[in-house]
């Protein structure tokens, strides 16, 4: 009888520890962040992700990110972003906006109203 409850046990600690790791990466995530945005002449750009490894010529930076908000917040004053750092610069280009994130510059697209 003994050697029969040492491996139930066994299994029920297993399965126990199994799903409090289960849970831990599930409530881990901050379930009502956001992309990373940034405000721009009222209007919202959203990260594309896609990092520009060209320099951008200091006429085309039109602002400096002049607040940073929480990630889970939306940026509602121009120069307001949800990332990055106060003084981080952003230029206007044809393909849309650059950002410095993490020392890198990082291309923004117009968030479309849904």
């Amino acid at each position: 009888m003994k050697k029969r409850i040492v491996p139930v046990l066994l299994v029920i600690c297993m399965l126990v520890l199994f799903g409090y790791g289960i849970k831990e990466r599930t409530t881990a995530d901050t379930p009502d962040a956001t992309i990373p945005l940034i405000m721009y002449e009222g209007n919202l750009y959203r990260t594309t992700g896609k990092q520009i490894p060209a320099e951008v010529d200091g006429s085309a930076i039109v602002g400096y990110i002049k607040a940073v908000i929480p990630l889970s917040q939306l940026p509602s004053n121009e120069g307001e972003a949800n990332f990055g750092q106060v003084g981080d610069p952003y230029a206007l280009t044809r393909d849309g906006l650059l950002v410095i994130v993490n020392n890198e510059w990082t291309l923004f697209e117009l968030l479309e109203a849904e």
